[in-house]
């Protein structure tokens, strides 16, 4: 055991409030191997936040606090697909305007309360679910895919037509 984890052990001091040279020698000194460090994620994180722009009928731009700092986040709505403005099938775009609108209506300028889903560090993009007030309500998401107006994350727009074609 190394000099870093002698001191956390023997002291119970957390990671978080040695010096930055004692941080920069703790990690240094890190194993891939470690179990005692926790993976980075903001799977089932709740907060309020607050939406800034609304940039596609899937996609917008919000501001929320996590540890204490603001911090703002391209993000998609979570286990959702909608269609896209630019589809060649005047149904699928009619279907995008709408949806569009109404996210612009329901998030656009105003405060938020977002569940964390998924984030893809890669493309640095936060997949949320959308509540009106608390979680205790339906979720935007869900209230899209009950409307029609997108579906389920595992069904495509194509079969979901082929299905409601009837």
């Amino acid at each position: 055991m190394d000099y870093i984890r002698k001191m956390i052990s023997k002291t119970g001091i957390k990671a978080e409030t040695l010096t930055i040279i004692d941080q920069n020698n703790y990690l240094l000194n890190l194993r891939s191997t470690d179990t005692d460090i926790e993976e980075f994620s903001f799977g089932g994180y709740k907060t309020w936040a607050r939406c800034f722009k609304v940039m596609s009928a899937d996609s917008l731009i919000i501001a929320f606090f996590y540890n204490n700092k603001p911090y703002k986040f391209h993000v998609k709505l979570a286990n959702v697909y909608v269609p896209n403005l630019e589809s060649q099938n005047n149904l699928e775009t009619r279907i995008a305007r709408i949806t569009l609108q109404r996210l612009k209506d329901f998030v656009e300028d105003k405060l938020i309360f977002i569940e964390c889903i998924q984030h893809h560090e890669s493309i640095n993009i936060l997949h949320v679910k959308i509540y009106k007030d608390n979680i205790t309500t339906k979720s935007y998401n869900q209230q899209l895919v009950e409307d029609g107006l997108a579906t389920d994350h595992c069904v495509s727009f194509k079969e979901w037509f082929e299905i409601n074609k009837k």
